[in-house]
């Protein structure tokens, strides 16, 4: 008879423990979210310059603290939010090194970062027309950085000709 009330007890605790060890397997599925850069702008800087280089496209790109690149010679400070101050030192080759950044859910896949030795100007919006900068920038061997902020955005240029008959 003393086994017939130890059996009972014996079937009722495996199975809870059958049962919890079930339940508890599958809800650890779960993952955390992962960075992911899609673009920096501007992509690439000039040898022996510092350039402020923001994060611009990406996803899961919260609380950025950090920038890194394949060359020791390339530095970046982080200032506010997506931006970093990057400098690259005068020893730094002419080439295509990998950018990553550091955020709340890791480092992120690597993109293109170009170190030059020809200077580079952001391409943005003008106020106001400056024939001596457009005339200085048309003589002289140069890089142009820019990108469409808005969809659909085109800028334009057009002359009015006055034709003669034929």
């Amino acid at each position: 008879m003393h086994f017939c009330v130890i059996a009972p007890r014996c079937l009722a605790v495996t199975f809870c423990g059958v049962m919890a060890f079930c339940l508890s397997s599958s809800i650890s599925l779960a993952q955390l979210p992962q960075t992911r850069l899609y673009a920096v702008h501007p992509q690439g800087a000039q040898v022996g310059q510092t350039v402020d280089v923001s994060a611009s496209n990406g996803a899961d790109l919260d609380e950025l603290n950090a920038m890194t690149f394949s060359h020791p010679g390339i530095k970046a400070e982080h200032k506010t939010g997506n931006t970093f101050a990057v400098t690259v030192a005068a020893d730094v080759s002419p080439g295509v090194y990998e950018a990553r950044v550091q955020g709340l859910y890791g480092t992120s896949n690597p993109r293109c970062f170009v170190v030059g030795s020809l200077p580079e100007v952001l391409e943005g919006r003008r106020k106001q027309h400056d024939r001596n900068r457009s005339s200085r920038l048309r003589s002289a061997a140069l890089l142009t950085a820019g990108r469409i902020v808005e969809p659909m955005s085109i800028s334009t240029r057009s002359r009015e000709r006055k034709v003669s008959g034929c």
